[in-house]
């Protein structure tokens, strides 16, 4: 790639009068359409308006001095922006060995832009009129259009869905704003800078739990030499998860039916849910979700400890891909090792630590214990709720319900707890809804400054009755899990 890359000479501000050193380097280009150009848009160069809007506020305070949750977005000077863009691409250049490189250094940058934008969106949009989208054609319409317009002034063009393949999606942007800000010397025809802007994409939909993969497609057309397609492919775990949640919601009693503690295995063809006994297999997939999940954090021996200690306590909800009917009739119901061994062949995303093993992934956890302080005044057998979680993904569908019934159960059968006991942070609205509606336990005091942090907790209490904690006494309703739990 280039050494030395060649910057723009001439900069001005208030409009925008930018001229080319050389043609050899990324710079801009004055020019107002492609005919004043050898580069045409079909290999990717790409043409720079002369005319600069100025989108800066008529405020004298600066930008820095703004509160963040303002809704304006005319807040940037588009002849700022194209420098700035300008320079980002000179500097990948300069660090990478080839055009795909190049790429994926600009699509990375813009990764982590979409993942820090799209808190700012959320921010500005207020709890009170902000809602979590949990499926997939309402991501991908605030992408499309809120998302968009905060971001680039405009809303993308078209939104379409793939006739041919399941999982892809097709945002359209007929003049994408990094495409109409930089020129491509000739060596680089292929380049399409508006990887930058798939990777704003990509982070996203990754930080809203829509794992994807985004790549920019330039589709030229008459009218529209800059059109630009970002081709959108999702993860196949996300079909499967929107099937679960909107076609099988009202199958959870049936699905969680009691066996034997000992034999504590969950499936079912259609929900691809799986709950089961945690194993010491299962410890780095359990700290995990934890990291991502909840601002109270333990090491790996502490999960150890739990489940060498009492092994029957703790539970994790795992996935797996839906299994066909047989066509004798048989039970749809299938113990989580057979599906495994079926569906050996699905690949695990590289390096996601949720995966136990192929085809298995962790999206939820219940650590629980019997309290063993041989000093404390209450010698009655009662066990206590060390953590729960349920990735954000997974919410809203009673996962976390399940695996509380579960763990109190085996606290009762295996252990002969009389009670049990956790904490909850006074700000968690949806564990406390948990804890003290759907699961009947008590607020016997609150304690000051229990976390890290020094927010105070409530210590809660739930008296065991066996016949209260079958697995399917659960409520039909669903959890409204949209805050940590603890």
């Amino acid at each position: 790639m280039s050494e030395k890359p060649i910057l723009p000479s001439i900069v001005s501000m208030g409009a925008l009068t930018i001229n080319d050193t050389s043609k050899h380097g990324f710079g801009y280009n004055p020019s107002v359409g492609p005919s004043s150009n050898a580069i045409t848009p079909e290999s990717s160069s790409i043409l720079l308006n002369k005319r600069s809007i100025s989108l800066t506020p008529v405020s004298h305070n600066s930008i820095y001095d703004r509160s963040i949750n303002t809704k304006k977005i005319n807040e940037i000077s588009l002849s700022s922006l194209a420098y700035l863009f300008c320079e980002v691409v000179n500097w990948a250049s300069s660090q990478s060995k080839g055009i795909q490189d190049l790429e994926n250094r600009l699509n990375g940058l813009g990764y982590q832009i979409g993942q820090r934008f799209l808190e700012l969106v959320k921010l500005r949009e207020g709890m009170k009129h902000g809602k979590r989208e949990i499926r997939i054609i309402e991501i991908l319409q605030f992408i499309h259009g809120p998302f968009w317009k905060s971001l680039f002034g405009k809303t993308a063009n078209d939104l379409e869905k793939s006739q041919d393949v399941n999982d892809e999606y097709m945002i359209i942007d007929n003049l994408p704003i990094v495409s109409k800000f930089i020129s491509i010397p000739k060596e680089y025809g292929n380049l399409n800078c508006s990887a930058f802007v798939a990777g704003i994409i990509e982070g996203a939909l990754d930080s809203s739990g829509f794992h994807a993969t985004v790549v920019a497609h330039s589709a030229p057309s008459e009218n529209h030499p800059l059109r630009t397609v970002f081709l959108i492919k999702l993860d196949e775990q996300l079909l499967l998860r929107e099937e679960i949640r909107f076609n099988y919601v009202h199958d959870w009693t049936s699905i969680f039916q009691y066996t034997e503690v000992d034999n504590l295995k969950y499936y079912d063809s259609k929900m691809g849910i799986n709950i089961r006994r945690a194993t010491i297999e299962d410890v780095q997939a359990m700290q995990n979700a934890n990291l991502l999940n909840l601002p109270e954090n333990y090491q790996l021996k502490y999960y150890m400890y739990h489940i060498l200690s009492w092994p029957q306590a703790s539970f994790v909800a795992t996935t797996y891909d839906p299994i066909e009917n047989d066509e004798d009739g048989e039970s749809s119901e299938v113990l989580a090792e057979e599906a495994n061994q079926i569906h050996s062949s699905s690949a695990d995303p590289k390096g996601d630590t949720s995966y136990i093993r192929k085809g298995e992934k962790i999206v939820g956890y219940v650590l629980g214990k019997m309290e063993d302080d041989p000093e404390a005044e209450d010698k009655t057998p009662h066990g206590h709720i060390t953590s729960l979680a349920v990735m954000r993904t997974y919410r809203r569908m009673g996962l976390a319900e399940k695996l509380m019934r579960q763990s109190l159960y085996a606290m009762c059968e295996v252990f002969k707890a009389q009670y049990v006991s956790l904490h909850v942070r006074k700000s968690n609205r949806a564990a406390l809804h948990l804890y003290r509606d759907s699961l009947s336990f008590e607020m016997t005091n609150i304690e000051k400054s229990y976390y890290q942090d020094g927010e105070d907790a409530y210590a809660m209490r739930k008296d065991l009755k066996i016949e209260e904690m079958l697995p399917y006494h659960g409520h039909e309703e669903q959890d409204d899990f949209t805050q940590d739990l603890i």
